[in-house]
């Protein structure tokens, strides 16, 4: 339903800028964000970041749902059927969590 593009927001506190478009071309969400990513998806309305060790998940309207640090190196974030939970995927184990 989305596509997006991240770009590097020079000239601001944050150092980059997400643009969100639904499938007409409208501009449907423009983020900033400081995040070292190494990885964006757009899952179930939802635009998951992340990179070796922390996670961002906002909705598809720029509200930020959760944000972690962990200890381990994440692999892959990949929700799960169901609401609020997903699927944390490492080198050495897999974790579920689930959002309040």
């Amino acid at each position: 339903q989305y596509f997006g593009f991240v770009f590097n927001n020079s000239g601001t506190e944050e150092k980059y800028r997400m643009c969100l478009y639904n499938l007409d071309g409208k501009l449907t969400l423009e983020k900033n964000f400081d995040m070292e990513y190494e990885s964006i998806k757009i899952v179930n309305n939802e635009i998951i970041l992340f990179n070796e060790t922390e996670c961002i998940i906002y909705n598809t309207k720029g509200v930020e749902k959760f944000h972690k640090v962990f200890d381990m190196g994440i692999l892959n974030i990949i929700p799960k059927g169901g609401f609020q939970k997903y699927i944390i995927i490492n080198s050495s184990n897999i974790e579920e969590i689930k959002l309040k």
